[in-house]
């Protein structure tokens, strides 16, 4: 029986991180190419050092002559990196949350809030539901693709910092991880 001659396939980022090459993956048959999932840290696709903590899975999706084009699957921050603002005498709120994208798919987003001092339970349930509005209201409307892009830069979590500290003023707020939940069919 004769082997197949195995090809190698350059696997590119989505079209928001730029379509840079961000690997290569080898593979006799193109079709055992298309639902391998990666995980690629942040300062690869954005070049940006600070980034580092923040891993963003990918799935490759479609096989374009020798490229492999993946979208994203999930965003998620290092434990170790979130255990830097928790501190003696502070209160952490974590809020999870599903919604819907503008492109029709589920996603479960995790989030952390850190307040100076020791907060009522009352005042924790508050945050965490003006939290979710939030939440809806930025991520409703976007694509799972433009929500992890934006993440990466710190901007929803500055605007959900900037809308929350009226009902108590945050230390820090930030997404811990997004994940696109399966379809049911």
């Amino acid at each position: 029986m004769v082997k197949k001659k195995r090809r190698w396939y350059e696997i590119t980022s989505p079209r928001v991180f730029g379509n840079k090459v961000i690997g290569e993956t080898i593979s006799d048959d193109p079709k055992k190419v298309v639902g391998r999932t990666i995980t690629v840290n942040a300062k690869e696709l954005t070049g940006d050092y600070k980034k580092s903590h923040i891993s963003i899975k990918l799935t490759i999706n479609e096989l374009k002559d020798n490229q492999a084009i993946t979208s994203v699957q999930g965003y998620s921050v290092s434990r170790s990196y979130l255990q830097r603002f928790i501190h003696k005498g502070m209160t952490s709120v974590d809020i999870i949350h599903e919604l819907t994208t503008k492109d029709d798919k589920k996603v479960r987003v995790r989030c952390m809030a850190t307040i100076n001092g020791k907060i009522q339970t009352t005042k924790k349930k508050l945050i965490r539901e003006r939290f979710k509005k939030k939440l809806e209201q930025v991520m409703g409307n976007m694509s799972l693709d433009n929500i992890v892009f934006i993440a990466t830069t710190n901007k929803i979590q500055k605007r959900l910092s900037n809308q929350l500290k009226k009902t108590h003023p945050l230390r820090f707020v930030e997404i811990r991880s997004i994940k696109l939940l399966k379809q049911k069919t």
